[in-house]
């Protein structure tokens, strides 16, 4: 059997528990008792592994949200203190979170694997939103979605938290001011581009 082990080595974490599980379903349970964290699910809950982790009050949410990731699940609040666990692939139909970010404003996730959407405001006006939506698909987790609405500027993207972390540091890179140089250079190579696909 695939062992799968969660490391808690990164994290500071103080009076911590040692648990090991063969299934989702027990680490659920040994996890929900230490957090204080009500889970509901639906089915059975399917894992190829067993898990090795180190729980403490403080560190035990995260663990659990990147253990439910490994094995194509996801979690998603109810209550203040219960969550739903579904299948990553069904998140699309769910309310999740919406966090406000733009070049001057971070986000704040939740640590873990939690799904958010983020709504990113971008100050560039000539950097156009398309583009960036259309060049950020790649960088997707799996069932992470990502839009643009180009009357106002915005990129929405649904994804995981650690993930749009980084997608974030990707789009303050991005989202700059371009010089009249510069950006007729930019609108040349869309013209280009166009011209490419046309031709196909």
């Amino acid at each position: 059997m695939k062992k799968i082990m969660i490391s808690a080595a990164l994290l500071a974490t103080t009076a911590s528990m040692a648990a090991t599980c063969n299934s989702i379903t027990e680490c659920t349970e040994k996890i929900s008792a230490k957090t204080k964290k009500k889970y509901v699910w639906g089915g059975d809950l399917k894992s190829s592994g067993r898990f090795e982790i180190d729980i403490s009050k403080s560190n035990g949410e995260e663990l659990y949200s990147h253990m439910l990731a490994t094995s194509g699940y996801t979690r998603i609040a109810i209550s203040s203190d219960t969550y739903e666990i579904i299948n990553a692939r069904d998140i699309r139909y769910r309310e999740v979170p919406i966090v406000m970010a733009s070049k001057n404003k971070k986000p704040t996730f939740r640590e873990g694997n939690d799904h958010y959407m983020m709504k990113y405001k971008l100050v560039s006006n000539k950097v156009p939103a398309s583009s960036i939506a259309r060049n950020f698909r790649p960088f997707m987790s799996r069932y992470g979605r990502i839009i643009d609405i180009a009357h106002s500027g915005t990129v929405i993207i649904s994804d995981r938290a650690k993930n749009l972390k980084r997608l974030y540091q990707l789009l303050g890179e991005l989202d700059i001011e371009l010089s009249d140089k510069e950006y007729k250079r930019y609108v040349r190579s869309q013209e280009k581009r166009r011209e490419c696909h046309s031709k196909k």
